[in-house]
């Protein structure tokens, strides 16, 4: 949140009725926490590369939008961009991504003397969270500007610019 906004109630767009910011990190962070579950539920290997590959989309998802958001009003449909990091990001992406299964796994790993997995867990981990980072950082910024170009154009197309 910026700075002075702490927990003060932000709206839904212009007009719309105003929804507390913990109210939205809550819906966001249950819907990702539920994907999560269900995800390494169905996926055939569960841990731990399953929760590689889970934290690794949820890093690019997060730099997607991070990028894709930067210097922008708006957000997602209604939501301004406030509101969509915090349902999106901090909220849906904070659950579906887990650094505590993460280190968990980590230690169950040691524990086992798994060392080799455990390491290479861990390397993995560090390396492909910052790489996809830097990937959606970069992605979500040229689609950004691209579809701020694009409504200029057609701002100034129809005069309105």
């Amino acid at each position: 949140m910026p700075k002075g906004q702490n927990l003060q109630e932000v709206g839904l767009g212009e007009g719309a009725p105003r929804v507390h910011p913990i109210l939205l990190v809550f819906l966001g962070g249950g819907a990702g926490a539920l994907s999560r579950v269900v995800l390494l539920e169905v996926s055939p290997s569960h841990q731990p590369w399953s929760l590689l590959a889970l934290n690794s989309l949820g890093v690019l998802l997060l730099g997607l939008l991070t990028g894709l958001w930067e210097g922008r009003q708006t957000g997602l449909g209604p939501l301004r961009v406030e509101e969509a990091r915090l349902l999106l990001g901090v909220g849906f992406l904070g659950g579906f991504t887990t650094y505590s299964s993460l280190a968990l796994t980590l230690a169950q790993l040691a524990l086992a003397a798994s060392w080799g997995t455990a390491l290479t867990l861990a390397a993995l981990s560090l390396l492909t969270g910052y790489l996809l980072a830097l990937v959606g950082l970069q992605a979500g910024s040229y689609l950004g500007r691209r579809s701020r170009g694009r409504g200029r154009g057609l701002r100034q197309a129809e005069g309105r610019d």
